[in-house]
């Protein structure tokens, strides 16, 4: 492909397990171009194109040569003290030709006993905390959350066979599902936990359950089943057990009957009934007894947020609200309300300045 033909992939060598290690992969073989080439790349998405291209070169970089490249160490005597800089050149580019080589960071010339001009002075400061998780770091943290494991076994297990918490094919879903049910947020692109992800964690009672350690100790069994040295059947009993222990602790637990401070406040502005939060929107749990009350999540192509629905129910109005869009395509302005009458939510718009 001409895309390509700059690359020097004449010779290929046979594939090894330095190129694909399927054993080292536990949910997936390696993803790889076909012999089903396309003609070439103008009937493809942008998109497409830059997805293709990264898998191509990918495989062109595992048959090219090794990069190399040097590494020096000076070692300067200020006063009593010593500081130590370091510098890498690159001499020979090998796998970077294709996909760009990093930036070097080369020392300047140096000769033993040189004397060198400098500028020191100490500063006081204040060490900060940790900062918090983006979507790929979490995604990471995950699969690396055995390593501070007490069990050796079981943090050797998790860390060979690269078992965290959840798979690589699981993990996206599990953190995805976690933003769904609201339990995470996104500022940015760092992540938080919302009131709800805190409120939970705080209340749920079951320890093995916030636990690495179990999630350790489960996955050595599992993997002591594909040994054959434990019974799958044994271990399913064991889950069953388990799961029926903690369902009755978190029914019998205090905390399973409190609610959190967003929740008291979602409370039905006509019979006084919680709220329950939905995937459509919040609906009064009074509905069996005839409460129609409920709030959508969208109205009128507008998101509605949480603390909208707390100001209706709390004070039977909203704050003006921007960017509702009307059927013929246009767009308006307006306060959400609660209709006492039709016992519903409806739009009240600002009153409009006489000239």
């Amino acid at each position: 492909m001409p895309e390509y033909a700059q690359y020097n992939v004449s010779e290929w060598a046979e594939f090894s397990k330095r190129h694909f290690d399927d054993s080292k992969v536990g949910s997936h073989t390696a993803v790889i171009p076909t012999e089903s080439v396309p003609n070439n790349l103008t009937g493809l998405s942008e998109d497409e194109i830059k997805l293709y291209g990264l898998v191509a070169r990918s495989l062109i970089k595992i048959i090219y040569p090794k990069a190399e490249f040097d590494d020096t160490t000076a070692m300067i005597a200020v006063d009593k003290h010593t500081f130590k800089a370091t510098g890498k050149c690159i001499t020979n580019q090998g796998w970077y030709a294709v996909d760009g080589k990093p930036e070097a960071k080369e020392l300047p010339p140096l000769s033993e006993g040189q004397e060198l001009q400098g500028e020191y002075k100490i500063t006081e400061g204040e060490t900060e905390p940790p900062k918090r998780y983006t979507e790929a770091e979490l995604l990471a943290a995950m699969e690396l959350a055995g390593q501070k494991l007490e069990d050796e076994e079981a943090r050797t297990l998790m860390k060979l066979q690269k078992r965290g918490l959840g798979t690589d094919a699981t993990r996206g879903p599990i953190l995805k599902s976690l933003f769904d049910k609201e339990y995470l947020a996104k500022k940015g692109k760092s992540i938080y936990p919302t009131e709800l992800g805190m409120y939970l964690i705080k209340c749920l009672p079951v320890k093995e359950l916030k636990s690495a350690a179990y999630t350790g100790e489960l996955e050595k069994q599992l993997n002591n089943i594909a040994l054959g040295k434990c019974s799958y059947d044994k271990y399913i009993a064991f889950i069953k057990q388990k799961t029926a222990e903690w369902f009755k602790v978190i029914a019998e637990s205090e905390d399973s009957k409190f609610t959190s401070s967003t929740e008291q406040q979602l409370i039905c502005p006509f019979c006084g009934k919680p709220l329950i939060k939905l995937d459509w929107g919040y609906s009064c749990t009074g509905y069996k007894d005839g409460c129609k009350f409920h709030v959508n999540k969208k109205i009128s192509g507008k998101s509605i947020t949480e603390n909208q629905v707390i100001m209706l129910c709390k004070s039977g109005r909203t704050a003006i609200i921007k960017g509702f869009t009307a059927k013929s395509g246009s767009t308006f302005d307006a306060y959400l309300a609660v209709d006492k009458e039709k016992q519903e939510v409806s739009f009240q718009f600002p009153e409009r300045r006489k000239k």
